[in-house]
C-alpha cells in the first residue's frame, strides 16, 4: 500500500492454517496506524491499482487527469469574440493568452467631430477604462513634446523641401499663408538592372488589413491573385514556340498563334513557263494543284475580247506625224516593215536670235537634253577658221585688193614685211600698229591699229 505501510508480520504467522495470536494482529494495525500517521506521512506510489500518487503535502502535481469522470464546473475552451485574439488555446495545461485587437476596429472614414468618443484609462479612478468625447479633452494634458504655444501671429518662415521619393509643388516657403503640395514620387526609385528573383520584394498595401502598408517577397504571391486579362492557363506542354515556314507568316512563342498562308515568300520563277507547270487551286474548298496545258482557256474571264478566228492581220496603218517619216511598207495586211525615223528637217525655219533659247543635246551618257545657248562655251567647237585668242596669234593683213600685205612672224612683237615705201612700227606697250606710208600717195595715211 505505498511506501508508507511497512508489514509487521514478517514471519507470516497471519496465514491460512496458522494460530494467529492477538499480538499478530496487534503488530498488524500499529504498522497500518503509523503508515496514515499526520506526521509522518502516508502515500500512494502511484503505480497501476494504487490511485494517485499522494504525499505529505497532498495530491502531488499533474498526478489526477481530469475527464468524464470528473464533474463541476470549469472552461473547455476559450472563443476569441470582437476586438480579442487568443493564443495558446488548445491541449491540456495550455496557458491561453488574450490580447485586444484593436486592428479589427471598422475604419472610420467619416470626419472626426468633437462629439466621437476616444476610449481611455482613467488613471485617477485605479485604471478603469471609460470613454472620453473629444471636446471633453483639454490639449494641456498632452505632452506637448513639440513646443506648441498658444501664441498667436504669423508664422514668420516655413520651408517644404523635397526629399528622397518626395516631390513639393506650390508654395515650397511659406511666411504668412499658403499651400505646398507633397506627393510621394516612385520615379525616383534607382532602376533595378539586376534579374528579377523570389526573395525580391513589392509593396503592397494589405487591403485584408484594413489597408495596412506592407511588403512581400515575389516568391510568396500567388499567380493566381493577380487579373488574368491574357487569358494565361495552367496548360503544360513541350512547344515553345511556332515558327512559320516557307508561304506561311505568323507564328509566336506565346498567346493564341495565328499562322497564314503568305504566298510574296514563294520563289520567284524565273524560267519559261511550259505546259507542265502547275497552278495551286481551290477546287469547291479542296486544295488541289493543276497543270497548265490542262486549264481550258475556255473557262476564263475573256475580258479582253480575244477570239477563237485564226488568220492574216485585216490591215495595219502607219503614217508619218509632227517631224516623223515612215518607209518601207506602210500598210500591212499579212507582213512587213516599217520604218520610223526623227525628221529635223520639218523644223520651221527662224531668223530672230530670240527664238534660239534652247539647243537639243545629247551626253557622253546619251542622256537627251536641252541646253541654253549662253551655256555653251565656243571652246568646245572645232576653229577650223583659226580665230584668235591673243596677240601672239598670226595676224594677216590684207589690202584694199584683199590680198596679204602684212603678216606677223613672232610672238615678243608684231613684225610686217612692207612693200613700197610704207614702214610698221608696233607699240608693245599700247597693242598698237602704226603703219605709214611716205609715198606722195592722195591716200596715204598713218593710223593705229588697236589690238584687244
Amino acid at each position: 500500500m505505498g511506501t508508507g505501510y511497512v508489514r509487521n508480520d514478517t514471519s507470516n504467522n497471519i496465514a491460512d492454517g496458522n494460530v494467529i495470536n492477538a499480538s499478530d494482529l496487534d503488530g498488524e494495525f500499529d504498522a497500518v496506524q503509523a503508515a496514515f500517521n499526520a506526521s509522518s506521512g502516508h502515500s500512494h506510489d502511484g503505480t497501476e491499482g494504487e490511485g494517485p500518487q499522494i504525499g505529505a503535502g497532498g495530491i502531488a502535481n499533474n498526478a489526477v487527469a481530469l475527464g468524464t469522470k470528473t464533474t463541476g464546473d470549469y472552461v473547455a475552451s476559450l472563443t476569441a469574440g470582437a476586438l480579442i485574439d487568443l493564443q495558446n488555446n488548445s491541449g491540456e495545461g495550455a496557458t491561453p493568452t488574450i490580447d485586444v485587437d484593436l486592428t479589427e476596429l471598422t475604419d472610420m472614414t467619416q470626419t472626426a467631430v468633437g462629439g466621437d468618443e476616444l476610449v481611455i484609462l482613467d488613471g485617477g479612478a485605479s485604471g478603469t477604462q471609460k470613454r472620453k468625447a473629444i471636446s471633453e479633452i483639454p490639449l494641456s494634458i498632452f505632452n506637448n513634446d513639440s513646443s506648441f504655444s498658444s501664441t498667436t501671429g504669423t508664422v514668420t518662415s516655413v520651408g517644404v523641401a523635397a526629399g528622397a521619393l518626395i516631390d513639393v509643388t506650390g508654395t515650397t516657403t511659406i511666411t504668412s499663408s499658403g499651400t505646398a503640395t507633397i506627393a510621394v514620387d516612385l520615379t525616383e526609385l534607382t532602376d533595378m538592372t539586376q534579374t528579377f528573383v523570389g526573395a525580391d520584394e513589392f509593396v503592397v498595401l494589405d487591403g485584408g488589413a484594413a489597408g495596412t502598408q506592407k511588403r512581400k517577397p515575389a516568391s510568396e504571391i500567388p499567380i493566381s491573385v493577380f487579373n488574368n486579362d491574357s487569358g494565361f492557363t495552367a496548360n503544360v506542354g513541350d512547344i515553345t514556340g511556332v515558327t512559320a515556314g516557307t508561304g506561311l507568316s505568323g507564328g509566336g512563342s506565346s498567346g493564341a498563334v495565328s499562322l497564314a498562308v503568305d504566298l510574296s515568300e514563294l520563289t520567284d520563277m524565273t524560267q519559261a513557263m511550259v505546259g507542265t507547270d502547275e497552278f495551286i487551286v481551290l477546287d469547291n474548298g479542296a486544295d488541289r494543284r493543276k497543270a497548265a496545258n490542262e486549264i481550258p482557256l475556255s473557262i476564263f474571264n475573256n475580258d479582253s475580247g480575244f477570239t477563237t478566228t485564226s488568220g492574216t492581220v485585216t490591215s495595219v496603218a502607219v503614217a508619218a506625224g509632227n517631224l516623223i517619216d515612215v518607209s518601207g511598207d506602210t500598210t500591212i495586211t499579212s507582213s512587213g516593215t516599217a520604218t520610223i525615223a526623227v525628221d529635223l528637217s520639218e523644223l520651221s525655219t527662224s531668223t530672230s536670235d530670240g527664238d534660239g533659247d534652247f539647243f537639243a543635246v545629247i551626253d557622253s551618257s546619251n542622256n537627251q537634253k536641252k541646253l541654253t545657248k549662253a551655256n555653251i562655251n565656243l571652246s568646245g567647237f572645232n576653229n577650223d577658221s583659226g580665230f584668235i585668242t591673243s596677240s601672239s596669234t598670226s595676224l594677216p593683213v590684207e589690202n584694199n585688193s584683199g590680198s596679204t600685205q602684212f603678216t606677223s612672224t613672232n610672238s615678243t612683237g608684231i613684225q610686217f614685211a612692207a612693200a613700197g615705201s610704207a614702214s610698221v612700227a608696233f607699240d608693245a606697250a599700247n597693242q598698237r600698229v602704226t603703219y605709214t606710208v611716205t609715198e606722195t600717195d592722195p591716200a596715204a595715211l598713218a593710223f593705229a591699229i588697236a589690238l584687244g
